[in-house]
């Protein structure tokens, strides 16, 4: 049996993170010295022209792709990616012990990577990270475009340039195993699934701990501690449900998710989303009860997203006038206004529903500072987004008295949001080894999981 825990020792000590550029010149270092169970593979080029391509290693029976940077304000899997790689191809027998085909693609959105490289190299702070925020939309994000079609109810057929590099990769192959390395803000670890499968649930929850982290005590769609149901991997399917249930108002939705692509293929694949957060105040580990419900987080939550959501609507429309075209930030923000402002039910990602009973149980102190610095944390990123917003314009020359007025009142709103975060709570951020350790770690017990799932099936005669 591979011996994952000794495995993870050998994780460096990474004092930041890498850009995508970085990635892809490691990584075609790493297969130039490998060249016999290592290649590269052409997966054309992105939306604003730059080269996507993906590391194939070793020659197993099963098929695994991962993929960093699904969102492009999420560049810890660039690194789980850069260490795993290497691990496979130097570590003693770990590749031919996995019977795996590994596809691995460091940064599958480099265009909108390319927009928060300013927080890679630190400081690792959330008013840094804050002040190089961008999220690529849903209707551009490269996971969710596969085209789709169910009857009359969803005819999806546009996928974006990285969509079509993940199917250029995808198309062809049966997938065992499908991992995409997003990351949380705030709190705990959590490993994202499709449904239960107790088999793996211990493994997991044990390299919370030997990897130096602690697993998130979310309330609602568990599974068992730290493992949720992740309803976001079924958006398409999801959007079908709620259209045939009469459910709505409804987004627009543009196509299917990478699980519900590569089930088309393959039905019984596995994926797991080891969904690490970032920063954390050392209160999240405590279970003494506090004198706090569920509900009252969610009041707080509320009260705190619709005072941000009127700044930051009040201040798209008075600089509307003013806004590039072409700007990657002014789509953005149009996105995030709509949703604001046209509320439709979340097929993304649908929210549980807790019960009365739920809402009214007090919470423990864990419970409360998770949810409640959550909600302080995230307040802060599309105001960031709208100050950069403001910044594309002036940086090509439209100096006005107008924008400069309204980017100031944000900066103020941020310094003051920033100051109630390090006051309210002791923030620190995870230590990178750690959380790369344990992203790695579940990467291959969850890719071990997944060949028992997929083991052929007897046909009794």
């Amino acid at each position: 049996m591979m011996d994952i825990e000794s495995l993870l020792k050998h994780v460096p000590n990474y004092g930041s993170y890498m850009s995508a550029e970085e990635l892809d010149r490691s990584s075609e270092r790493l297969v130039g010295q490998h060249p016999r169970i290592a290649s590269m593979i052409d997966l054309g080029t992105t939306a604003g022209g730059r080269k996507l391509q993906a590391v194939r290693i070793g020659k197993g029976r099963y098929n695994a792709l991962v993929y960093g940077f699904p969102n492009p304000e999420e560049p810890l899997g660039g690194l789980v990616i850069d260490f795993l790689t290497k691990a496979l191809l130097t570590e003693g027998d770990v590749l031919s012990e996995l019977d795996y085909t590994w596809y691995f693609i460091n940064c599958i959105d480099p265009d909108g990577a390319d927009l928060t490289r300013g927080y890679l190299k630190g400081p690792l702070t959330p008013i840094n990270f804050t002040k190089n925020y961008y999220r690529t939309p849903i209707p551009a994000t490269p996971e969710e475009n596969f085209p789709y079609r169910y009857g009359d109810l969803i005819d999806c057929n546009n996928p974006t340039q990285e969509t079509k590099a993940l199917m250029k990769l995808m198309n062809g192959r049966a997938f065992h195993f499908i991992s995409s390395l997003h990351v949380m803000k705030f709190g705990g670890q959590t490993y994202q699934v499709p449904g239960p499968c107790p088999e793996i649930y211990a493994p997991l929850q044990e390299l919370a701990p030997l990897t130096g982290n602690y697993l998130r005590k979310r309330l609602g769609d568990m599974l068992a501690p730290g493992i949720q149901l992740a309803g976001y991997f079924t958006p398409a399917a999801n959007y079908v449900r709620f259209k045939a249930q009469g459910l709505g108002p409804l987004p627009q939705i543009t196509g299917a998710y990478v699980f519900e692509h590569a089930r088309m293929t393959n039905p019984d694949v596995f994926m797991m989303v080891p969904e690490c957060a970032t920063w954390f105040d050392p209160h999240c580990l405590s279970d003494e009860l506090s004198n706090s419900t569920l509900k009252d987080c969610a009041k707080y939550a509320s009260r705190v997203s619709s005072e941000t959501a009127r700044l930051l609507v009040g201040a798209y429309k008075a600089c509307r006038e003013y806004l590039t075209q072409d700007s990657p930030f002014k789509t953005m923000i149009e996105d995030v206004v709509d949703s604001i402002e046209n509320p439709k039910a979340n097929v993304f990602d649908p929210d549980p529903a807790p019960t009365k009973a739920e809402l009214n149980r007090k919470i423990t102190i864990g419970q409360k500072v998770d949810t409640d610095g959550r909600t302080d944390l995230y307040r802060m990123f599309n105001i960031g987004a709208m100050v950069r917003t403001i910044d594309y314009e002036t940086e090509r020359g439209k100096e006005d008295r107008h924008l400069a007025s309204v980017r100031s009142e944000l900066s103020r709103a941020l310094d003051s949001y920033d100051n109630a975060l390090r006051t309210k709570y002791k923030l620190r951020h995870h230590p990178l080894q750690g959380l790369v350790a344990m992203n790695a770690g579940s990467l291959l017990y969850a890719a071990q999981y997944a060949k028992k799932k997929n083991k052929p099936h007897t046909i009794w005669h």
